[in-house]
């Protein structure tokens, strides 16, 4: 789950509100519906995060994020990568000696 801070001057807050309020929503869900409603009218779509992640971690990349929230890409070190990387020192040794 991700935050979204959102300044504004009073009467944009009220404006949010009172549309908040006569859709029956929080204002929180009512901006978020309005981002989503948004995107639909204009076609923009985000890729699943899971598959996302799948395919980072396919490529042999790990996923990050900076102070800024963007996303750092690392290569594994670890888990089948690592493995790999093992069993290949040892045959490397095996076929040598």
């Amino acid at each position: 789950m991700k935050s979204i801070f959102i300044r504004c001057d009073e009467e944009t807050y009220f404006l949010a509100k009172n549309l908040a309020e006569s859709e029956s929503r929080s204002v929180n869900k009512q901006i978020i519906h309005m981002i989503h409603k948004e995107a639909k009218a204009n076609n923009i779509v985000v890729e699943d995060t899971a598959e996302q992640e799948g395919k980072q971690i396919y490529s042999g990349l790990s996923v990050g994020f900076d102070a800024n929230d963007s996303p750092v890409y690392d290569e594994v070190n670890s888990g089948l990568s690592k493995l790999a990387e093992n069993s290949s020192q040892v045959l490397d040794r095996t076929n040598n000696d």
